[in-house]
């Protein structure tokens, strides 16, 4: 910005140093001119006109010369402010430019960060949800099981068990065992625990189905272990609330 105003100001006083040397006429500089003597040419004399005195007057001098000089300010006041206003246009240009560039920066990683954190919750949230249906299926399951175990092992103390009611609760315990079977992973120790107390409950129901149809058909049987069920019962209510309560607790640290 300093650059071009000392340029213009020396290019001012180059102008004033030349007119200094000029000299000033009608337009420029005047002179008067003082004869003091005049030439007379007689027959016999000649006498030589004396030459002029010539008086110089500084053009700067003239009448004229402030509105010159008011006329040079109000130029350089123009283009030092034209100047400025491009500096300041230009400026405020790279200063917008700047701080939107700088805007969109900050809202591009916004969107990111909340495009990362909208994907993460969601998908906190469907896996809580899938898992908390898993949990409900298994907990629904291991209740219908136990249930229909105990019904089933009531229907075998009879002296003469209805069939069909039997084969309809037979159904039902064969379902639920399947259902569990292929909702746990017995890969994960506190799954494989529970099925392995789960599978000594089924030995034993079988080996009271065994015995129910021997009695009805008059063969030998041994006596039920009822005893032994009921224990094997309460192992199956005891592993199956804990199998609930771990897997709850992970659904937990999920929220």
């Amino acid at each position: 910005m300093c650059k071009p105003i000392i340029v213009f100001i020396l290019f001012i006083l180059i102008i004033l140093n030349k007119g200094n040397g000029q000299i000033t006429g009608n337009d420029s500089a005047r002179f008067s001119v003082n004869i003091q003597n005049t030439t007379k040419l007689n027959s016999d004399t000649l006498k030589i006109q004396t030459l002029p005195e010539i008086s110089y007057q500084s053009w700067y001098n003239e009448k004229s010369m402030p509105w010159i000089v008011a006329l040079l300010i109000s130029i350089f006041t123009i283009i030092v402010n034209i100047y400025i206003s491009k500096s300041n246009l230009k400026s405020s240009s790279l200063n917008l430019e700047r701080q939107i560039n700088t805007s969109t920066s900050i809202a591009n990683s916004q969107i990111i960060a909340n495009k990362e954190i909208t994907l993460k919750q969601f998908n906190a949230k469907l896996n809580t949800e899938n898992r908390q249906s898993w949990l409900s299926d298994v907990r629904d399951s291991l209740s219908d099981l136990i249930t229909h175990v105990k019904a089933l092992n009531i229907e075998f103390q009879e002296e003469r068990n209805d069939i069909e009611r039997t084969k309809n609760i037979h159904d039902k315990v064969t379902y639920n065992h399947v259902k569990i079977l292929l909702l746990l992973s017995p890969d994960k120790e506190h799954h494989k625990i529970f099925l392995q107390a789960m599978s000594k409950l089924m030995t034993t129901l079988d080996n009271h189905l065994l015995t129910n149809h021997a009695k009805e058909k008059g063969l030998p049987f041994t006596d039920y272990k009822n005893t032994e069920l009921m224990h094997e019962m309460q192992d199956f209510i005891d592993k199956g609330r804990n199998l609930l309560y771990i897997e709850w607790n992970k659904i937990q640290k999920l929220l």
